[in-house]
């Protein structure tokens, strides 16, 4: 494990060394347990033989807009900006989200063992019944809280829908008081401004996509307009962006 990992582990677990060990232990046995597991596709790294392997979702290879978990660039904070909308993802299956979820923070921490952490975008549009289900909090958030301590800086939500209450509530419940804190809700179009100006100013093409995907209507494969993906920064992303639109204009 980096000193990186062994710090977000000491800090989740209040400096306790002790505790602080047996839980990067319980990590260490999840991923091995984890990642072995169903759901993944293992792609061979290049340079043959000596070439890293790569796994990805296997729903996600299928359709582009299964899953909706993005890294679209770094904020003026040094964070990783990574957008969410239920509603442009086709696949509501908590596990296979989980999967998704875990393996894209893996990619942003070269294996979850560069240092960093995200901020976790969650746009509304589109939420409906499908995205209540239940044991996407329960399964979700103890997948962030134990194995990827310290890695949410901050969750922004974009408004909070009457049928996400419940789930809203059920989160509360499992977070600390300092983790409730870093949830963020942006209730009008004024409060999203003040926050773009402040933490996407340094990133004209993210603030530019953001922006856009406010207006988005929350439909499989619902992304501003390509023109706008193809300037984001991060690589995968834009591929990905470049498929669903693909799908959107068959």
């Amino acid at each position: 494990a980096s000193d990186s990992t062994l710090l977000r582990h000491l800090i989740y677990c209040d400096g306790d060394e002790k505790k602080a060990l047996a839980s990067l232990k319980a990590t260490l046995q999840w991923r091995a347990e984890f990642f072995a597991g169903k759901g993944f596709v293992t792609v061979a790294g290049e340079g043959g033989a000596g070439g890293e392997n790569k796994k990805f979702c296997q729903c996600c290879i299928t359709d582009p807009r299964a899953h909706c978990f993005l890294r679209v660039g770094m904020d003026a904070a040094g964070r990783h900006v990574v957008y969410s909308c239920a509603g442009a993802a086709t696949n509501k299956k908590p596990l296979d989200g989980c999967r998704h979820m875990a393996l894209e923070l893996e990619r942003i921490f070269d294996g979850n063992s560069a240092h960093g952490s995200i901020v976790w975008l969650i746009n509304f549009a589109g939420f409906g019944i499908a995205d209540c289900n239940p044991r996407t909090v329960v399964m979700a958030l103890p997948m962030f809280l134990n194995n990827y301590p310290e890695r949410i800086s901050q969750i922004v939500l974009w408004g909070m829908p009457a049928l996400c209450r419940g789930m809203y509530a059920a989160a509360m419940k499992l977070l600390d008081p300092i983790a409730r804190t870093r949830i963020v809700i942006h209730k009008t179009d004024a409060d999203r401004t003040r926050y773009a100006e402040a933490y996407w100013s340094n990133d004209a093409a993210m603030a530019a996509w953001l922006d856009a995907a406010r207006h988005v209507q929350g439909r499989p494969g619902d992304f501003p307009e390509l023109a706008l993906s193809r300037q984001l920064s991060d690589a995968e992303t834009r591929a990905t962006l470049e498929r669903c639109a693909g799908l959107r204009s068959k």
